[in-house]
């Protein structure tokens, strides 16, 4: 094990302190002395290192729960310095299909490929889950879309018949935004930055804007990306019920979480669990939710709910037109009104 200097004297030390987990000591001494100076930092260190964890587990349950979505097939992925150059196949049947793992050379790759469709979408599916996760650690949660500036690598969908998507430039990019209630500090996750090259789900949050961000876009409560996706899943057509789909995926997968928790640990208390325990409490869960959304599609008339959804775009394309038209409208009109909510 790597040492670490100590708070107190300076010298290489592998023990932490027991609360925080961060700040390291050589001995109760040392720690004892330096307690003055770092019992302020503490409680915000606790707080941050529970929060890193729970950026690990919504980004390695959307992971999983994209691999169990996937349904495109792919030919072939290109990976140069700066791009990722996916090769869609021809989608002769609406089904889902094992996800190729052997199209990629490292877990890199296969983040990108998973991420590469809106970012707005774990924000939507898994807000319980987060609520759930982040109950006890006193944050105010937003949801927060920012234009990114820089980032180091984009995304490209080659087509089957040859045309090349011309990759994010300057994007749009959903990120969930915390902040501390007592000390203002703030942090994002972004469950999405896989597809630009940004791989790990945490951040402090001024790192993160001085990194990427050319400008923050809008800040809006947390669920109104939920709602929004409740509304185009209301639709009858191929998007709309492709949205029901994951949905009511998502609805079935925390209805486990809440059955692990009569089992295991309370979701509150995930977050703060020894490190001893931690990792295997967290391999559970996982595993269970990932079950549970195998288990929903195994039954879920898939195949032919899509089916039906596009023989109505086919067999009504003007009525299907004036749907989405609609719904747009309401969505454009609730994000208006709470971005006026929110600028009083």
């Amino acid at each position: 094990m790597s040492a670490i200097n100590c708070g107190g004297c300076g010298q290489p030390s592998t023990n932490k302190c027991a609360r925080c987990k961060i700040q390291h000591y050589c001995g109760r001494v040392c720690q004892t002395n330096h307690w003055a100076k770092h019992k302020s930092e503490c409680k915000y260190l606790y707080i941050e290192h529970a929060l890193q964890r729970v950026a690990h587990i919504l980004q390695d349950t959307f992971l999983k729960f994209l691999e169990n979505t996937w349904n495109h097939p792919l030919d072939k992925v290109v990976t140069t310095p700066n791009e990722t150059f996916l090769y869609l196949g021809t989608k002769t049947e609406e089904t889902l299909i094992e996800f190729p793992h052997g199209l990629m050379d490292d877990e890199e790759t296969k983040m990108a490929v998973l991420t590469a469709g809106p970012s707005v979408n774990p924000t939507a599916l898994f807000k319980d889950l987060l609520e759930g996760l982040l109950k006890d650690l006193d944050v105010k949660v937003e949801e927060l879309t920012v234009v990114l500036g820089t980032f180091p690598r984009r995304t490209r969908l080659v087509l089957p018949n040859g045309a090349t998507s011309p990759g994010v430039s300057n994007p749009k990019h959903d990120l969930i935004s915390l902040s501390s209630n007592k000390t203002g500090r703030q942090w994002v996750f972004d469950l999405c930055g896989s597809q630009v090259g940004l791989y790990k789900p945490f951040w402090k949050f001024e790192d993160y804007n001085r990194r990427y961000v050319h400008s923050i876009h809008h800040r809006r409560p947390l669920g109104l990306n939920r709602w929004m996706l409740s509304e185009h899943a209301k639709l009858k057509g191929y998007e709309g019920v492709n949205l029901a789909l994951n949905f009511e995926a998502s609805i079935s997968m925390y209805e486990e979480a809440k059955l692990w928790e009569t089992q295991h640990v309370p979701l509150t208390q995930l977050p703060t669990l020894p490190k001893d325990q931690f990792g295997e409490t967290k391999a559970s869960l996982l595993q269970a939710l990932n079950l549970r959304v195998q288990n929903f599609f195994r039954s879920s008339n898939y195949n032919e709910r899509l089916r039906s959804a596009l023989a109505y775009q086919l067999v009504y394309p003007e009525q299907f037109k004036m749907e989405r038209e609609q719904c747009a409208a309401r969505c454009c009109a609730k994000v208006t009104q709470s971005l006026l909510e929110s600028s009083h």
